[in-house]
């Protein structure tokens, strides 16, 4: 049986989707793979395979990793991005995203070249990552593994729901965290002024964790933590999530994720589309341009009780491919060092 040391990047969603959630289904599903999960820090334990690290592109932490690594003979280093924390002939993370303020991406991007024979393979969630650290920073394109957000079905597969009348006032939601507008420069970041000035008009607005500054009036839901937050996140009584997304690398890298739990809840999903969009396999109802213009004839359409069940008749079918019970042989693959694509 395989060993490997898991360090998730944090204890918020990104650490455990990515991380704590695909140890503990491989722990109770895998008889390859045994994985021991580190509380935020390296540790090392007699005869590991494989160290497992998350957005790890720093130099300080390569540059230990470089020296854990040269005392082991079979220590393997598999790192995890699922955000664009380098640069790219694109660009970087936007300058609304109040995060750009705590990361250098400069010299994460020399970092990663420096290292780059540290690190002996590479899990991301999207094929524009891919795309970065193949194209731009010169890993094999078999060193790199796409591996999809998914969610696990025993903490979100629920009963399916639909509704029975047309909805009346629309109720919506917006879930994602304020890393997505800059309300110390007052910028809208992700969200069209055409969309903000529709929902705050014709809408009631929910909210989980920061109220936006550009939201009039909503009922705010305080942030939970990712044990108590599949639950949180299904009884919220909105009919649609709202999640806008700008043209940009940045956004460009991000996955899913959203639309997934979306999908799970039994709420309509509306998310911003252009090429490579991470939103781009969501139903053409539901599909808001970059100007976010047509958000009232997205709503207004989906009003209409059938249109709005066909669009979770299509989510449910969606979600299917993305339970991670039923994909956990793709990380048994992944930590098998024989193994090529």
């Amino acid at each position: 049986m395989k060993k490997v040391i898991v360090v998730p990047g944090d204890n918020g969603a990104c650490g455990y989707y990515r991380m704590v959630q695909p140890a503990t289904v491989l722990n109770l599903m895998s008889k390859e793979i045994k994985c021991i999960i580190s509380p935020g820090e390296i540790i090392m334990v007699n005869d590991v395979d494989i160290l497992y690290i998350q957005r790890c592109c720093s130099e300080n932490l390569l540059t230990v990793l470089a020296k854990v690594k040269s005392q082991s003979s079979k220590l393997k280093i598999y790192v995890d991005f699922d955000d664009l924390l380098f640069t790219s002939k694109d660009g970087s993370m936007p300058s609304y995203n109040l995060c750009r303020n705590n990361i250098d991406y400069e010299s994460n991007g020399k970092a990663l070249r420096k290292y780059k024979s540290v690190i002996d393979r590479i899990s991301v969630s999207t094929k524009t990552l891919k795309d970065i650290l193949v194209n731009e920073y010169g890993f094999e394109d078999t060193q790199v593994w796409v591996i999809p957000n998914m969610l696990s079905r025993h903490a979100y597969h629920w009963p399916r729901k639909f509704i029975d009348k047309d909805i009346e006032r629309p109720k919506v939601l917006l879930a994602g965290s304020n890393t997505h507008y800059d309300p110390v420069n007052k910028s809208y970041g992700d969200f069209p002024v055409d969309l903000v000035e529709y929902i705050n008009h014709n809408t009631d607005i929910n909210v989980m964790g920061q109220k936006p500054f550009f939201i009039d009036k909503c009922n705010i839901k305080p942030w939970v933590n990712m044990i108590q937050y599949p639950l949180s996140f299904l009884e919220d009584n909105s009919d649609f999530v709202i999640s806008p997304l700008k043209n940009n690398v940045f956004n460009r890298s991000k996955s899913n994720l959203k639309m997934l739990e979306t999908c799970a809840a039994g709420k309509v999903f509306i998310g911003t589309y252009f090429q490579d969009s991470p939103y781009s396999d969501e139903h053409d109802l539901v599909k808001l341009n970059e100007t976010g213009n047509n958000i009232g004839k997205i709503i207004g359409n989906l009003k209409d009780k059938d249109k709005y069940n066909e669009v979770l008749e299509y989510q449910y079918k969606y979600i299917n491919s993305f339970w991670i019970e039923n994909n956990f042989r793709l990380y048994e693959i992944f930590f098998d060092q024989k193994v090529k694509i």
